[in-house]
C-alpha cells in the first residue's frame, strides 16, 4: 500500500508546474507582442491660441516692414474724436510690420465701459526712416478676437510741403503750399497749422479750416500774441477716414507787420 502521506507533497509539485508553465507562456507572448505590454491612452494638451488685434501699414500704398506701432487705452473719446489716453511711454504695447507691412498685438486688455483704444505711428521712434509723417493715429473701439479683429489700415507716406522753404523769414499776409503725394484714394482733406514753443514752455498756435485744396494763406494771427522774429514752424494735419496723421514741420520766421494779429475789443 503506497505512503498516503505523500499524496500533498505530489500535489504542490504538481501545482507548481503548472503555475510555471502558464508563467513562461505568458512572458513569451508578451515578448513576442510587445505592443500590447500596457495598453496606454494619450490626451493631447490643447493650447488655447490668444485673441488679438491686427493691422496693416503701407507707404505710397505699397506694404512698408520695420516699421513701430504703439497701442494705448483710453477712457474715452472725446468730442473731437480723439481718444483720451494717457502720454505714450516705454511701457505701451508695440509691434513691427513685417515684410507684409502687417502687426499684431495679442491678448489685448478688454476695454472699459466707454473707453477707446489708440494706434500710433511716430516717425521719432525710428532713425534712418525718410518719406514718412512725423505721426499718425487711429481711434477705434471693439474687442479682440480668435481671428482677429482689424484695426483701420493706414499709410505713412508724408505731404510734401513746398513754401515758404524752410529757414525763410515771411511777412503776412502769406501763402502756404503743400503737394498731396498720398494714395489718391485715401481722400483725405487738410489743415494748415503753424506753431512755436516759447522758452518758458507756453506754446501758439494757428491754424486753418479743413479744406480739400493744398494750399493756405494766411492773414493774420489768432489773437494779440504774435510771434515774430522767432522761430517757428509750419506743418499740415491730414484728416483721413481712418485716423489723423502729422505731417513732418518746416521751421520759418515771421517778420514783424502792422496788419499781422487781429484787433479785439476788451
Amino acid at each position: 500500500m503506497r505512503n498516503l502521506s505523500l499524496l500533498p507533497l505530489l500535489c504542490l509539485a504538481l501545482i507548481a508546474q503548472t503555475v510555471d508553465a502558464t508563467t513562461a507562456q505568458a512572458a513569451q507572448h508578451l515578448l513576442e507582442s510587445p505592443g500590447e505590454i500596457l495598453p496606454r491612452a494619450y490626451f493631447p494638451v490643447i493650447a488655447t491660441p490668444p485673441i488679438f488685434f491686427y493691422g496693416h501699414v503701407t507707404q505710397g500704398g505699397l506694404p512698408v516692414a520695420n516699421r513701430m506701432v504703439r497701442l494705448l487705452y483710453g477712457s474715452a473719446i472725446l468730442s473731437d474724436g480723439d481718444c483720451q489716453t494717457a502720454s505714450s511711454s516705454a511701457n505701451d504695447p508695440t509691434s513691427i510690420t513685417n515684410s507684409e507691412g502687417r502687426y499684431s498685438f495679442p491678448s489685448p486688455p478688454p476695454l472699459q465701459p466707454g473707453g477707446c483704444y489708440d494706434v500710433r505711428y511716430e516717425a521719432a521712434d525710428h532713425s534712418g526712416i525718410s518719406g514718412d509723417l512725423a505721426r499718425w493715429e487711429a481711434v477705434f473701439t471693439g474687442s479682440a478676437t480668435l481671428t482677429g479683429t482689424l484695426i483701420p489700415p493706414f499709410d505713412v507716406q508724408n505731404v510734401q510741403l513746398l513754401a515758404p522753404a524752410a529757414e525763410s523769414t515771411v511777412s503776412l499776409p502769406v501763402t502756404f503750399r503743400w503737394q498731396n503725394t498720398r494714395p489718391a484714394h485715401l481722400s483725405e482733406q487738410y489743415k494748415f497749422t503753424t506753431h512755436y514753443i516759447r522758452p518758458n514752455g507756453y506754446g501758439f498756435l494757428t491754424s486753418g479750416e479743413k479744406q480739400s485744396i493744398e494750399s493756405y494763406t494766411l492773414i493774420k494771427f489768432d489773437g494779440f500774441d504774435p510771434f515774430f522774429s522767432t522761430p517757428a514752424d509750419w506743418s499740415v494735419l491730414i484728416y483721413g477716414q481712418n485716423g489723423l496723421g502729422v505731417s513732418t514741420a518746416i521751421s520759418i520766421t515771421y517778420a514783424r507787420s502792422a496788419s499781422a494779429f487781429e484787433d479785439q475789443t476788451q
